[in-house]
């Protein structure tokens, strides 16, 4: 348990984190020749993929894959993020690309 105040906190943070590593991204794909645009939503990470690829139209969702398919920590397991790359396909019509 936590104080409220702590949560938004963290929130704000992680949202601030996730704004500056998509800058990072953007200046990258900049310097290959590619023009990007980048947004960063709050919610449910799998909703918000889904729902973010439905709404700009996009062609394309590029995910990285877990490092270590053993790791307890990783989010996806590569079986899980290949069925959510499905999903995400079969609901939005974007094709999805795991590097």
């Amino acid at each position: 348990m936590t104080a409220a105040p702590i949560v938004v906190d963290v929130e704000d943070e992680v949202h601030d984190m996730g704004e500056f590593l998509l800058l990072m991204a953007k200046e990258r794909a900049a310097r290959q020749g590619i023009a990007a645009q980048t947004v960063c939503l709050k919610g449910r990470v799998s909703n918000q993929i889904k729902k973010a690829a439905r709404k700009y139209k996009v062609s394309h969702v590029v995910m990285g894959h877990p490092v270590e398919e053993d790791n307890e920590k990783t989010a996806f397991k590569l079986a899980s993020l290949h069925a959510f790359a499905e999903e995400i396909e079969e609901e939005t019509g974007a094709t999805v690309i795991i590097v």
